[in-house]
């Protein structure tokens, strides 16, 4: 694992900053009759304005990745429209100053969907409790634990294939962040790590099946998700991607 200095993160943080004004910007596009290649277009007019620079694999058909429904992830831009009820994903990172930053929200579309919502919400607290389990000294195997325990609570499964990262100058560093349990895997989590939560979650089975690009849940479940960077600090974990906030005050709900 690579541990950055007080300065490194603080230069990260404004990553963190831009990361969440994007998202924030985005929600007004989470409307019936968009669609995610329209989306796509905001997205690459962000990233030409702020100078942004895309750092997932030139392979891949975009510069980020939207998520509709039942493709729990690596969605590709298409020309469907959004529909009432629908779940979307957006999931984006990118490089500035030399630095990467990466998260995900998911939204809701349209205000008639009791099941989005409630899954959506549940998507945040699996999060934040994952994102609240991390402590400097503490252990991997915590934040999996939580995760698990908040998931239970919420009726959702997670899908054990995804996990969260390192992250810092490049976008997949070491550790590996499992979001369920694995005991081969435990490590310390030491002062000036930098890693990324990001469980996926489903009302349905946590199995998933590659469709080209993409990960689509094997019964059509919608599926959502929220990714979040944390930074442990000498004073405590902070999240690079909501405003610098420590873990604890995490709200209880997304923030729209």
């Amino acid at each position: 694992m690579i541990i950055k200095s007080k300065e490194e993160i603080d230069q990260m943080e404004k990553g963190g900053k831009i990361l969440y004004d994007f998202f924030m910007y985005l929600m007004q596009y989470m409307k019936v009759g968009a669609s995610p290649k329209e989306i796509a277009y905001y997205v690459r007019d962000c990233f030409k304005n702020m100078k942004l620079y895309a750092v997932l694999p030139p392979e891949y058909p975009d510069i980020f990745c939207i998520s509709v429904n039942e493709v729990a992830a690596h969605g590709v831009p298409n020309d469907r429209e959004f529909q009432e009820g629908d779940v979307v994903s957006i999931d984006i990172s990118f490089s500035h100053n030399n630095w990467v930053s990466d998260g995900t929200w998911s939204y809701t579309i349209g205000d008639n969907s009791p099941e989005s919502r409630a899954l959506v919400d549940a998507a945040w607290r699996v999060a934040r409790a994952g994102v609240q389990a991390v402590r400097k000294g503490g252990y991997a195997h915590e934040i999996a634990e939580a995760i698990s325990i908040e998931s239970l609570s919420c009726g959702v499964e997670v899908f054990s294939e995804f996990c969260g990262h390192g992250i810092g100058r490049s976008l997949h560093e070491k550790p590996k962040i499992f979001h369920t349990w694995n005991k081969w895997k435990d490590f310390q989590l030491p002062e000036g790590l930098v890693i990324t939560i990001e469980p996926i979650v489903t009302f349905g089975k946590s199995h998933a099946q590659k469709k080209k690009w993409s990960f689509v849940q094997a019964q059509s479940f919608f599926c959502a998700q929220f990714e979040h960077m944390v930074a442990i600090y000498h004073d405590g974990p902070r999240v690079l991607s909501l405003q610098n906030l420590p873990v604890e005050k995490l709200p209880m709900f997304p923030p729209f």
